[in-house]
């Protein structure tokens, strides 16, 4: 009987151990041989934000993906992401380097066009998410996030320092004017001009209500902002309000994007997306087939596409004429 208490517990012993060197095996053969992207289609992810140099795009998403297409958004492949948290930017500083930013205080770095990334700054146990990431010039450059964060770089990303502000509230997103400024907008209806120096001029009176998740460069005197509230304005970097973009039933715009000198399209929650004309003021509702959110509207190859819930979803051209 002893005996055979100790031959089934050797076999049993075996079995695991076989079990383990298999496991082992198989898990390597995903992680090495079968393509990331193979697990994970890009059309059953999350995806937030998309960049381009070149032929190369980059869009990131939710759990830390980054997918990487040089073919016009028609194919993408998966690359190893050094993080697991929702990535919420993505953006080029030259032709080369990219940054990706996200929740836990992540920002990544790659220095080829996105095929490796490595992690310049995180912060698991603060878990500030920052938004929004972009550069002036090839050394300075800031990031925005939750509860008014705002950070700072002058050695081309190598270090980043938290500056000082007024707001508690969470700044969204940013956009370069030129090589000097930078317009930030954020929660409870902030704008503000941000400059080389780090001093930021609130316009945030202009707007009385309503959280603002975009802004939009139209030129080097005017942007765009939208969130909360169902309109878009144009606004001087003086702080008044040019012309106002009626958007109904429009719960959160999330996404604006310039066709041309004129032509604006806006997107975001619901699915709800506008063509709108800055210089008539003109506002079209179209319908985009999109149930949930959309997240970017971004412009490749002569077409639009949405970043969404799904992955990406590419209109037909001649949506916006």
């Amino acid at each position: 009987q002893k005996l055979y208490q100790l031959l089934q517990r050797r076999y049993v012993n075996i079995c695991f151990c076989k079990f383990l060197q298999y496991s082992t095996i198989l898990l390597l053969m995903f992680t090495f041989l079968i393509p990331a992207g193979f697990a994970r289609p890009i059309d059953s992810v999350l995806l937030v934000d998309i960049a381009q140099s070149g032929k190369r795009l980059i869009a990131v998403g939710e759990n830390g993906v980054i997918f990487i297409s040089d073919d016009g958004a028609s194919s993408w492949q998966e690359v190893k992401s050094p993080v697991d948290q929702l990535l919420t930017s993505v953006s080029f500083s030259n032709d080369k380097t990219v940054w990706a930013t996200g929740h836990g205080g992540v920002i990544l770095k790659s220095e080829d066009k996105g095929n490796t990334w490595r992690i310049v700054r995180q912060q698991i146990q603060d878990d500030t998410p920052i938004f929004d990431l972009i550069f002036l010039d090839d050394k300075t450059g800031f990031a925005v996030g939750a509860y008014g964060l705002l950070l700072k770089t002058i050695d081309a990303g190598q270090s980043w320092q938290k500056v000082k502000t007024d707001y508690d509230w969470h700044l969204y997103s940013l956009a370069r004017l030129n090589s000097t400024q930078a317009a930030v907008v954020g929660e409870n209806h902030v704008i503000a001009l941000l400059n080389k120096n780090s001093d930021l001029v609130d316009l945030s009176e202009t707007i009385k209500s309503g959280s603002l998740f975009d802004v939009a460069a139209i030129d080097q005197h005017r942007i765009l902002v939208a969130g909360l509230g169902g309109f878009a304005y144009l606004i001087s970097l003086q702080g008044k309000i040019l012309k106002t973009l009626p958007l109904p039933d429009a719960d959160a715009i999330q996404s604006i994007l310039l066709l041309d000198d004129t032509r604006v399209v806006l997107a975001g929650a619901g699915g709800s997306l506008f063509l709108g004309n800055i210089k008539t003021k003109d506002v079209t509702k179209i319908s985009s087939g999109i149930s949930g959110s959309i997240n970017k509207l971004f412009k490749v190859s002569g077409s639009v596409i949405a970043l969404t819930s799904r992955g990406i979803h590419r209109f037909e051209r001649g949506t916006f004429q």
